[in-house]
């Protein structure tokens, strides 16, 4: 990983591997943290989650590297922050065209694996109480 995220994830997992764990106090991890709005700890996990649905082969077809998932969800990540997929590309080191597929694919396998984990959607006497709130703010609630 030669992109200057690709650097910074590379000092990450040194750090985490040295110190048995990345420290939350770090510069390293804030720094992570103001850019990603999510801790590396946190940033692995989703790794994990999403690592399955993505390409784990070291080169393309045509013998060029594959851009790494921890660099996909990266991506994923900033452009969720807001950014730009140019600026994504910039310092991902893939081109806008991957970093454009790599967001949408993430989005839709993430949203899948942890529906169930992050979303509940109210029933029974809770729906009535959520459907009043939306008739009463005037929205139709159906």
């Amino acid at each position: 990983m030669k992109s200057p995220w690709g650097q910074w994830l590379g000092k990450l997992a040194e750090l985490h591997a040295s110190e048995g764990g990345h420290h939350e106090d770090s510069r390293e991890a804030r720094q992570f943290v103001g850019a990603f709005r999510v801790s590396y700890e946190m940033f692995l996990g989703i790794v994990k989650v999403v690592a399955p649905a993505f390409p784990a082969a070291a080169h393309d077809v045509a013998g060029r590297e594959c851009v790494p998932v921890e660099l996909k969800v990266c991506a994923a990540l900033k452009l969720l922050v807001s950014d730009s997929f140019q600026n994504v590309a910039t310092f991902s080191g893939m081109s806008v065209a991957t970093a454009e597929k790599s967001f949408h694919h993430f989005c839709e396998k993430f949203s899948a694996a942890l529906w169930d984990t992050w979303v509940k959607l109210p029933v029974g006497d809770e729906l009535k109480e959520v459907e009043r709130v939306f008739r009463k703010s005037g929205y139709p609630g159906r």
